[in-house]
């Protein structure tokens, strides 16, 4: 069995700053006690700001995400990050964000979380897809822009 390992950042989310505690379980295996040292240790600590939610991402057992509920109670919301869907919130004490509404990061965010989602799932993910569209999009449209100024202006040197 191996010991989780976590890291925390802040993050922007379309409902305004956040902290990501994100973890991985190498082999996919671990034990509560070694999932309970682990959160203690290297999460235990860990201030959140007030107004700021909390969201958690990573592959793991149920009673590990359980732990860590419990550690993030004092935060503004809480949200679980889904591949297929986004950050669901499942926990807040804000008005302005609902439990239940689904939540997303801002653009610069996407392809980091993208490249996560494809080291953990090891498949295209939707949120893959989505961006790999909305690349292709922005590329055609300025390669568009090209064109027309090429066909517009000089010939090429």
């Amino acid at each position: 069995m191996a010991r989780p390992r976590f890291s925390i950042r802040e993050v922007r989310t379309t409902r305004g700053p956040a902290v990501l505690i994100s973890f991985e379980i190498e082999g996919g295996v671990t034990s509560p006690p070694e999932f309970a040292a682990a959160l203690a240790a290297e999460v235990g600590g860990y201030v959140v700001q007030p107004g700021y939610g909390i969201i958690l991402d990573g592959r793991g057992p149920i009673w590990g995400y359980g732990m860590l509920v419990h550690a993030a109670r004092p935060s503004s919301w809480l949200a679980l990050r889904d591949p297929r869907l986004g950050l669901v919130v499942v926990a807040s004490q804000s008005a302005d964000t609902p439990v239940g509404e689904v939540l997303t990061f801002p653009e610069p965010e996407r392809p980091a979380m993208v490249a996560q989602a494809i080291r953990q799932k090891g498949t295209f993910s939707h949120d893959f897809m989505a961006y790999t569209l909305s690349a292709i999009d922005s590329l055609a449209k300025a390669f568009s822009r090209m064109g027309t100024r090429r066909r517009s202006g000089a010939s090429p040197p």
